[in-house]
């Protein structure tokens, strides 16, 4: 797999076999993708290639003509998983909070009933290479043509897993630096989902405030059996005055003396 750099691997039992689709069609609800990050994988015409609004009139309509890694990453209705039509139906037996499953490397090997997964776990991978240059570029000011040329190298890639799409995917052309950083940061989050580096990302861009946002919202044109889905749980909010930080081992800190070496705040 040329986009593999490093990778850990495995084969054997694995938790991984919670995300396959179960009573209702979904998965896990521990694993269960927001709004929000559906919002970010972007609409466009195949016409024009150009980025086009949502059409948010179904639950269904919502899926047409996205960023084929929506459909690739996240569970939902009419997503189909080793043959099996997926439904966000809600009902007293569902085991998930927002509607949406996560059907990212999920393969056959793991929807057949089988306690092995062989699936090797992502640690650094191309396209993650390609969007930390970009971002760099962009961050120190050093704005080029290699910047865009980063980013439409993991766009092209990806919308051409689908046959169809191959051409058809939005570039992105130079632009400003705060343009071409909202355009990156938002490539790092649909193309890096489920892979565990959106927490680091918040942190280093000290955006968590902005990213606690509405949770249980309201859902047009579902089918709502019991009246409503069940609201998301209780969740832990960043404290920037400490979260931003992580805490100094207490043993440097004990070996160089709090005066040299004083903890951060709010670790106390």
């Amino acid at each position: 797999n040329k986009e593999e750099i490093l990778a850990w691997q495995f084969d054997g039992i694995n938790l991984n076999n919670e995300l396959i689709p179960n009573i209702n069609g979904l998965t896990n609800q521990l694993l269960s993708p927001t709004k929000t990050l559906v919002d970010s994988y972007i609409s466009y015409n195949k016409a024009t290639d150009q980025v086009v609004p949502v059409d948010e009139s179904t639950t269904t309509s919502r899926f047409v003509n996205r960023d084929p890694r929506l459909d690739f990453s996240v569970g939902h209705t009419g997503s189909v998983v080793n043959g099996n039509t997926l439904n966000s139906e809600a009902a007293p037996l569902s085991n998930h909070s927002t509607g949406y499953g996560v059907i990212k490397f999920i393969t056959d090997e793991v929807a057949t009933n089988t306690p092995r997964y062989s699936t090797d776990y992502m640690l650094i991978r191309y396209a993650e290479v390609l969007l930390t240059y970009a971002e760099a570029k962009i961050e120190a000011n050093d704005i080029d043509a290699s910047v865009v040329t980063a980013i439409n190298e993991v766009r092209s890639r990806a919308y051409g897993m689908v046959a169809t799409d191959v051409a058809h995917y939005p570039e992105v052309t130079l632009a400003g630096q705060s343009e071409l950083r909202n355009i990156v940061r938002n490539e790092r989050r649909v193309e890096l989902a489920f892979e565990g580096l959106r927490w680091f990302d918040i942190k280093r861009w000290r955006i968590a405030a902005g990213a606690n946002g509405t949770m249980n919202g309201q859902v047009r044109g579902a089918y709502l059996s019991t009246g409503e889905y069940k609201a998301a749980g209780s969740r832990a909010m960043n404290n920037e005055n400490r979260d931003y930080l992580r805490p100094i081992p207490q043993q440097q800190i004990n070996l160089m003396g709090p005066a040299l070496l004083p903890q951060n705040p709010g670790y106390q």
